[in-house]
């Protein structure tokens, strides 16, 4: 299993097939599931923490897509990207702003 340590502190764990932009998770209910894509939905919850003992950074959550097995295990795949060339520039910007803000 891999473990997902979001930067609010909270963990997931996912299986050993999961990547960084694909991350599935095999639940018995929903509310499971609900907790889960409520860490990722957080605002930048993701950044600063760490998946599979490496640091996450540039990457934004895109959605979930989930299933039933015929176990009733739910099977749920959580999707990011990487951020765009704008999203980083934009974010470089807010921190020069917030640098010069504070002096």
């Amino acid at each position: 299993m891999k473990k997902l340590i979001f930067r609010s502190g909270n963990e997931a764990e996912f299986t050993d097939t999961s990547t960084i932009s694909a991350m599935v998770a095999v639940v018995a209910k929903f509310a499971d599931l609900d907790a889960i894509k409520a860490e990722f939905e957080a605002a930048d919850n993701l950044i600063g923490g760490t998946f599979d003992g490496s640091s996450i950074a540039r990457v934004v959550y895109t959605g979930v897509s989930a299933s039933a097995g015929p176990s009733g295990n739910i099977t749920a795949t959580f999707k990011t990207r990487a951020f765009t060339h704008d999203e980083i520039v934009d974010s470089r910007l807010s921190d020069l702003e917030d640098a010069i803000a504070a002096i």
